[in-house]
């Protein structure tokens, strides 16, 4: 899904902090090739190769934080008009380049009854939940904008 050029964040005060690395998260080894993802909050997540047993491969975790930051972005949106219980599920899957060992593209879907809607009130709420979507989905304006990644610098401990 294409998404408009913007800022990532319309919260006020942000600005200061556009450029401060953030270290919220990080990831500890926990055997070969198998890693625990620990957030400042406490929460935690399992990390490691396909096969490895019940774990998140790292791809699966930003189709994850894809699909999750464009159904929050556009949750209030959505809940404005469907109501506080209203159910949803929003996939997005990759298309991966091998040759390049890389995403090509990623393919947003978002499953929800909208049967209720006229077809106008319909439209005009895919729009608005998209223009959300757009303005406030910081992990897809990053993709789409292709953030740099500096190389990994080693660390002693």
């Amino acid at each position: 899904m294409a998404r408009p050029s913007g800022p990532s964040c319309n919260n006020s005060g942000v600005n200061a902090a556009i450029n401060t690395p953030q270290s919220g998260v990080w990831v500890e080894r926990t055997g070969s090739a198998t890693y625990r993802g620990v957030s400042a909050t406490g929460a935690r997540v399992l990390i490691g190769r396909a096969g490895n047993g019940p774990v998140f491969t790292p791809g699966e975790l930003l189709q994850l934080a894809l699909a999750a930051c464009s159904a929050m972005s556009s949750d209030a949106q959505l809940e404005s008009v469907l109501g506080p219980n209203f159910e949803a599920i929003t996939k997005a899957v990759p298309v991966k380049d091998g040759a390049a060992d890389r995403f090509a593209e990623f393919n947003e879907t978002m499953e929800i009854d909208l049967s209720a809607l006229t077809p106008e009130a319909k439209q005009k709420l895919i729009n608005s939940a998209l223009n959300k979507i757009a303005i406030n989905c910081t992990v897809g304006n990053t993709i789409v904008a292709s953030a740099k990644v500096p190389p990994l610098e080693f660390i002693q401990p």
